[in-house]
């Protein structure tokens, strides 16, 4: 298994876990969807930023081509 799989599974369980806390905290529903909202955005930058650095990861172990 990919450590790029790996670590989505974590951070998908992780989200999770944070959604279900913040359904289950007793705060104002307003509240309580603004925090999931800023919370997704944070997850989507950090997702972002995974995919980009496995994609230049992914890019420094091709083989380079020479010239000739």
């Amino acid at each position: 298994m990919k450590t790029g799989s790996i670590f989505i599974g974590i951070i998908a369980a992780a989200t999770a876990g944070v959604l279900v806390g913040m359904l289950i905290a007793p705060e104002k529903g307003e509240d309580i969807r603004k925090n999931i909202k800023d919370a997704v955005g944070d997850w989507t930058k950090k997702l972002g930023n995974l995919a980009i650095n496995e994609k230049k990861d992914q890019e420094s172990l091709k083989p380079q081509e020479t010239e000739g």
